[in-house]
């Protein structure tokens, strides 16, 4: 008898249906990973916005953007002006926002009664593929929380 190195032709073939079987049970499961992370990054970013704006109209008695401001991030107009958007943001809510995060911020003060921010994707950030957040918060301080389909 001579020894043989190497493997046979079943075993490799037992191996790849192995992995495959593997791959078909994890590609689920890591979608749905990456949807929670996705909506929970953007309940967080909704909080950290809100938190920055109670503490902007104490300091200006008007929310962020004042008056009756929208502030769009990425900005579908002029995908320059992306980057002073979000430089305008940081500066006056003392927050940082991820650029390129596949979420999108859209800001808007009526504005010393109440602001508003929608957080949304192109795919579902939520369970029951909800893909848009929004937050408000009033002058008297009460905040509210929805989640939508688009």
């Amino acid at each position: 008898m001579t020894k043989r190195t190497g493997f046979t032709l079943i075993e490799l073939m037992i191996t790849v249906a192995i992995v495959g079987i593997l791959l078909a049970t994890a590609i689920p499961t890591y979608h749905t990973l990456q949807q929670r992370a996705y909506g929970q990054e953007a309940t967080l970013m909704a909080k950290k916005i809100i938190d920055g704006q109670i503490i902007y109209f104490l300091e200006n008695n008007d929310f962020f953007p004042p008056g009756n401001g929208l502030l769009l991030v990425p900005d579908p107009v002029d995908p320059n002006n992306t980057q002073t958007n979000i430089d305008n943001i940081q500066e006056a809510l003392k927050i940082y926002i991820p650029a390129d995060h596949n979420l999108n911020y859209q800001l808007d003060s009526t504005g010393d009664e109440s602001f508003n921010i929608t957080i949304d994707a192109d795919f579902p950030l939520f369970k029951g593929g909800d893909n848009m957040l929004i937050g408000q918060v009033y002058k008297d301080g009460k905040i509210e929380y929805f989640t939508f389909k688009k």
